[in-house]
């Protein structure tokens, strides 16, 4: 079992907790570099963007996230137990992620998302996947930190890859699902 997965991923405006975000033009969640980041990278991109990094860690990781001082107008530690990873979704514009299922909740919003996946062959070799991972993703696969902030200041997500993988994976992707409970349980009775 992987101790170390992350999530990242870019929001504007509405955070889900406004009194320890500052009101930025956009927020970046990062869950956990894993080492093959960089905190002043991700700073620049931020200032660049005027943007936070909200990040939030695998619930495995039990190593608390040590933010400096100096980054914490901008770097925000959304680890904590009281934060749940589904209501941070509401609130990032683009996730980056590398191996979660993560992706599933995430791509019911229709936003981009990049997959970070430094240690790709290494995955494979130690847990692999049911399908290809290339083909399975609905996004851009970065290897690099600098590909993956190269990828977010153009834009290039491969988003087109989004409708394929939600017309695998799911039935609806509608407002009706209440009723279609309703109907299902009570009304065929």
């Amino acid at each position: 079992m992987r101790h170390n997965q992350f999530n990242v991923g870019i929001a504007t405006g509405n955070l889900v907790h406004r009194e320890r975000a500052p009101k930025r033009a956009g927020a970046l969640a990062v869950a956990a570099t894993r080492g093959h980041g960089s905190t002043r990278g991700t700073l620049r991109y931020c200032v660049e963007r005027d943007a936070v990094v909200i990040i939030k860690m695998h619930p495995f990781v039990l190593e608390p996230l040590r933010i400096p001082e100096q980054f914490r107008d901008r770097l925000l530690d959304g680890s904590a137990e009281d934060v749940d990873v589904n209501d941070l979704l509401f609130a990032v514009d683009l996730l980056v992620t590398d191996y979660s299922s993560i992706v599933f909740e995430y791509s019911t919003l229709r936003r981009p998302m990049l997959f970070f996946a430094y240690d790709l062959e290494d995955y494979v070799a130690t847990r692999d996947f049911y399908v290809p991972f290339a083909s399975f993703v609905p996004g851009r696969i970065v290897r690099t930190f600098a590909e993956m902030v190269d990828a977010i200041r153009r834009d290039d997500y491969e988003a087109s890859k989004m409708d394929d993988f939600a017309a695998r994976h799911f039935a609806h992707l509608d407002s009706g699902s209440t009723d279609r409970v309703i109907d299902q349980l009570i009304l065929t009775r």
